[in-house]
Formats: structure tokens, sequence, C-alpha cells
């Protein structure tokens, strides 16, 4: 029997009326918790309306086919903080993520203290009538109550033709934030969007001494720039395909080829399509370098954050969540941090548990070897001490 639909985002529960799109008085949307990733539609990363359920992720063998749990309205995040508020994500995350009223307050914290003064100043001009958000230039007593944290710092921006040679140059910081968080806010979901972000998820996870499901590396960019090259490759408009990341968030990363959906049906790419679109996965953080811009993708980012913030809440219009997490079975592999979709909990700031898509014998073999990689940077990162 196939489950019960999705329940619309605004549907009246019973003994309830329709909310309206944004709660009275506080701008930010009302998020509904979902059982499954959200089938096709335009706000939910597979871009063109379809019958609901159909996406490729809830045919799953995991899911069973059993009754979606009844939707629930998962705890209303008020505080989050950006560590890095004065680069170029954090300053981006903190705008875009502003603007949509999903927290009461945003707390900004940076070293840089003139440019996180300026960005303070112009975030507070720019919400005046279009979102209550509250954003403040805090310091590390200020992050204490933050139900999310993204960390997003870095000390070297220096141009390098892969991820994994920001190592050694970030890993003190890396120690230094989780100190300050263990200190001021242990009960944090913490997002680290600092790379290497997959060694990082795991030093974390060890520092901070809190369950798995309370860390998480952001890798969601991952996943729709393959989108992005998917309707180069296909000749169609990125927008109708649906594809996913996992691995290592660097050239290891996995395309899931097997999962491809256009139009939310199942989509097997001609050899040439297929040879095109790689091609593109695999040249693109080489041709980003060197273009020798000294910037990274933040606008892309932030929207990408936001999104995985949406879908953290357990609300359809965030898309799948995507993020990097240490496992412990999933996949075949343990005690190793990759890139995976997962279940968000029900709380708002955690996930649930890692959602297993069917590989290939070529994708699973791919996936270990990222995971083998991942390893050995983080012993290298742990002998560095």
């Amino acid at each position: 029997m196939a489950p019960d639909p999705v329940p619309a985002l605004h549907e009246a529960r019973p003994g309830k009326a329709a909310p309206g799109p944004f709660d009275p008085g506080r701008q930010r949307f009302s998020p509904v918790a979902c059982g499954t990733f959200p089938s096709p539609g335009p706000d939910n990363l597979t871009g063109q309306p379809g019958p609901a359920n159909s996406s490729a992720i809830e045919e799953m063998p995991m899911l069973e086919n059993k009754k979606l749990p009844t939707p629930v309205v998962p705890h209303s995040p008020s505080k989050l903080t950006v560590i890095g508020a004065a680069g170029g994500i954090g300053s981006s995350t903190a705008f875009h993520v502003g603007l949509s009223g999903l927290y009461d307050e945003i707390v900004l914290i940076d070293t840089n203290e003139n440019v996180l003064a300026t960005h303070e100043i112009d975030l507070r001009e720019c919400f005046v009538g279009e979102t209550r958000t509250r954003v403040k230039e805090g310091d590390w007593e200020d992050v204490a109550g933050s139900e999310v944290v993204v960390m997003c710092a870095a000390r070297s921006g220096a141009q390098v033709e892969s991820r994994n040679e920001y190592l050694l140059a970030n890993l003190e910081l890396i120690r230094q934030t989780a100190n300050k968080l263990n200190e001021h806010a242990p009960d944090c979901f913490l997002i680290v969007a600092t790379a290497p972000l997959d060694v990082y998820v795991m030093i974390y996870a060890e520092e901070l001494g809190r369950p798995r499901h309370k860390v998480m590396g952001y890798c969601r960019n991952d996943t729709h720039r393959f989108r992005w090259f998917l309707g180069q490759a296909i000749g169609v408009d990125p927008n109708r395909a649906m594809g996913f990341v996992i691995g290592e968030h660097g050239e290891d990363q996995v395309p899931v080829w097997s999962a491809v959906t256009v139009d939310g049906a199942p989509y097997v790419l001609k050899e040439s399509e297929r040879e095109e679109a790689d091609r593109l996965v695999r040249d693109w953080y080489t041709n980003w370098q060197e273009l020798n811009a000294k910037r990274t993708t933040t606008w892309s980012s932030a929207v990408g954050m936001y999104r995985t913030l949406q879908a953290l809440q357990g609300d359809p219009r965030g898309g799948p969540l995507m993020g990097s997490v240490v496992l412990e079975g999933e996949y075949g592999l343990s005690g190793v941090a990759v890139g995976v979709p997962l279940r968000p909990g029900p709380d708002g700031c955690s996930w649930e548990r890692v959602v297993e898509l069917p590989l290939k014998e070529g994708e699973r073999a791919a996936l270990a070897k990222a995971a083998d990689k991942i390893k050995g940077l983080y012993r290298e990162a742990r002998d560095a001490k």
C-alpha cells in the first residue's frame, strides 16, 4: 500500500484553523515535519509539480511503504549564531536567513571587528520593514541559548588545488571553537561549513563529546551543483532534474547516477550525457580556483544554508536534508563522516537518522574510497596535536 500523501504545508489539522503563510507577529514560516522527503514540487528541489510521493527517495526499500507518522509542529528555534560572520559565507547566510524570519535573533561572531560592525549596521538597516529578526554583533557569552550554530570561520583563504590543503591551517581554530561551544552552548546543534568539513565534523564530534545527531557538515552545495550540471548535460532546465551527491565534500564526492530523475521519473543518462555531467562535477573546483577571485561561493551557500535550516525544521520547502555526519554502520561504514541524506529530528535542531540510498556496486565502492581518504586526513589531524 502506498504511503499517505504528505499534508500540505498550510493544511488545517483537526480542531485547528489552517494557518497563514506566516505565524502571527513572527514573520517565519510554519514548518511541518514530514515522514519522508517531499514529493515533486517547485519549492523542494525537484522543480516541477508531480504526483504525491512519487520521488525516487520515497520509493526506497527502507521506507517500507508504511503510513507516514502524524505531522507535528517542531520546536521553533529562536536564536542562530554565525561564527565567521565577517566572511562571505557567514555574512551572506546572516543576510538571507535574517530576511526569511526563520529565527528571532542572529548573533554574529568574528575576530574582524571592524568588518563585523559594518555588517551589523548594514543588516539592521536592511531588516527594517522586512523582518522582525534581530541581529547582534556578539562575543562568546552571547552564543548562550543558541539552538543552532553555523561554523564558517577560517584562517586561510589561499588559492589551493584541494580543500584538504586547509586541514592544518584551520585545525587550531576548530579546537578553540569547540572549547568555547562546550562552555557557552553545550546543547546547540552545530553545522560545520569550514573546509575540509568532513574531517572537522569528526574532530568536533570528538572534542564536543555530544551525540552525533547534534553535529553536521554543510554539503548541500554538492547536490545542488549536481542538478545544475545534470541540466546542462541532459539539455533540460536544471529545475526539472534531481540527483544526489554523497561522500566527501571534495574531489572524491560521489554522484549517485542511479538515483537521477527528470520531472520526478527515473532517468538513465546516455553515455555522452554522463561523461559531460561527470566532467562538469570533477572540474568545477579547479575552474573556480583558477579564476583567483579570492572569494568563495557566498550566495549559493547562503541560499543552501537557509534551505538546510528549513529542512532541519521539517519544512518540506527546504528539500532533502543533506549533511556530512559520522556514520555508525550506515552504508557499511563506521567512525567516519561523509555526506549523506538525512531525516530531520522532531525538535528542529538535530537530525534523526541517515537515509540510505540504494547504491550500485560502483557507487558503493566510490563511497568506501572517499571514506578511507577522510579517515586518513583525520589521522593526519590527530597526529598534528
